[in-house]
């Protein structure tokens, strides 16, 4: 017998029962939000710019590669892309490359908490078990 149409091994049940152990790795606590455009207050002469939370709870958070210099006009820029893993409850958000993560606590690893990380790609297993973002990191910029 073949797998695929004959017999379904990735069925909504295996996904209930097996998620949780992903889960139980996801050890960071994570912020992830869009960005409106600016507008300017001609009143207190500033620019305001809003969020809209994305996703805000736990995640796995690891790097993909090394760290790999990227050469701007003037500028070395130290890159790094990270996966994050997220909950299989999380499939129905809509995330995109415009949104930006911040890492609010990672017991295990504290230094995450310091980074900006930009949302890159987004796809996915057609079978999964938790959700999985690629983000980019500029360690050369800080969360202040």
């Amino acid at each position: 017998m073949a797998l695929g149409r004959d017999f379904e091994l990735f069925t909504q049940a295996w996904v209930s029962h097996l998620s949780r152990v992903p889960e139980r790795g996801m050890v960071a606590l994570v912020y992830i939000f869009g960005v409106s455009d600016k507008v300017y207050d001609a009143e207190t002469d500033t620019w305001i710019e809003e969020t809209a939370e994305v996703y805000n709870g736990p995640a796995r958070v690891q790097p993909l590669r090394s760290t790999r210099q990227s050469d701007v006009a003037g500028d070395d820029i130290l890159n790094q892309m990270y996966l994050v893993s997220l909950p299989i409850a999380t499939r129905d958000i809509d995330f995109n490359s415009a949104q930006t993560m911040h890492v609010l606590s990672s017991p295990l690893n504290p230094s995450l908490e310091t980074y900006v990380f930009n949302v890159w790609e987004t796809g996915d297993s057609s079978n999964p078990l938790e959700r999985t973002l690629i983000v980019q990191v500029n360690q050369d910029v800080r969360r202040g």
